[in-house]
């Protein structure tokens, strides 16, 4: 079972595109990491306020934890829009399939006219071949041969004795 198979959520085909799965996966890793940040500097924030209020925590330094916070914000927001990045090219992934399904449903080799006409072919040849060969009416050994390679043979013409 390939990977993404193995993490496509149950009813969905699994990702036609090995390149949409790895950027899936890279999304949600962007994704997680900048929400710890996130989550990080809101607690940071909160705790210089408090910090502040009680004179704890310098003017600057809250200053700085905003400015981290509004980074990290920032980096959530792109974070985000790569998700709705790779879910359009899933999406279109997801299309691409159906279309393909939809040609090959209902074709077999039996109906492919490829397949058909390289059948006609290969029929062709081998009526070719067959035709190429020369039986003897009979068995046993041939004692003199009365033609040359490449010569033209008519029908009834005696080629060879055989005894």
């Amino acid at each position: 079972m390939s990977d993404a198979a193995a993490t496509a959520p149950a009813g969905d085909p699994p990702a036609v595109d090995p390149a949409v799965s790895a950027a899936r996966k890279t999304a949600r890793r962007v994704w997680l990491q900048r929400l710890v940040v996130g989550l990080a500097v809101a607690g940071s924030l909160w705790g210089g306020w408090h910090y502040l209020v009680n004179g704890a925590v310098s003017g600057e330094e809250l200053t700085q934890a905003r400015t981290a916070y509004a980074a990290a914000s920032a980096a959530l927001d792109a974070a985000r829009g790569g998700i709705s990045e790779v879910t359009s090219a899933r999406r279109a992934a997801q299309g691409q399939l159906a279309a393909n399904d939809a040609l090959v449903r209902g074709s077999s080799a039996e109906t492919d006219p490829a397949v058909r006409a390289a059948r006609a072919r290969l029929d062709a040849a081998l009526l070719a071949l067959a035709r190429t060969e020369i039986r003897a009416p009979v068995a046993g050994v041939v004692s003199r041969l009365q033609v040359q390679i490449g010569q033209r043979l008519t029908p009834g013409q005696t080629i060879m004795p055989i005894i």
